[in-house]
Formats: structure tokens, sequence, C-alpha cells
């Protein structure tokens, strides 16, 4: 069962994908940032729903699975966003 409160980890865990892209930043190549954010985010939000013995059915699973993309992609705009302040200044 899902609840309210998977889709406020989002946020947290678009965050920590945030972190890691910036300590990976040079590792891979800009061009594939959204791919590596979207990716983390899929993994470490099914693994966090695996740990916490939530995804019980497949429909659990693409539930977090999705907010797993969503969490990448709110990476991915966050990361955008600074890289395009560190241009301004």
């Amino acid at each position: 069962m899902v609840d309210i409160s998977q889709f406020l980890n989002v946020g947290a865990l678009a965050t920590l994908i945030l972190i890691l892209l910036q300590l990976l930043k040079g590792r891979i190549k800009t061009d594939y940032t959204p791919y590596v954010s979207i990716l983390i985010g899929v993994v470490l939000m099914v693994l966090f729903g695996w740990i916490q013995a939530l995804v019980k059915t497949p429909s659990d699973l693409v539930t977090y699975a999705l907010s797993g993309l969503l969490s990448g992609l709110l990476a991915v705009g966050g990361y955008e966003a600074s890289i395009d302040k560190i241009k301004l200044r």
C-alpha cells in the first residue's frame, strides 16, 4: 500500500541524487547526467521500498519506480539550475 510519505521522500531523494551528481561531476559526461540521475532515482526508490517491505504487489513496484523517476527528474532540474546559476555569475 502506498501512502503520502513515499511522495514526501521524493524531494529528499532528489536532494541526495543532486549531491551524488555533484560528487560525480568530473567522472560522467554532462550529456549523460539526466539518464544517470533518473537511473539512480528509480533504483534507490525501489530499493527503499523493498528494504521497508512496502513493495508487496507489482502495482507497488510500479508506484515506487514512478516516484523514483520523479526524484531523478527533480534532481536533473536542480542540477541544471545550479549549472545555470554558476554560468550567470
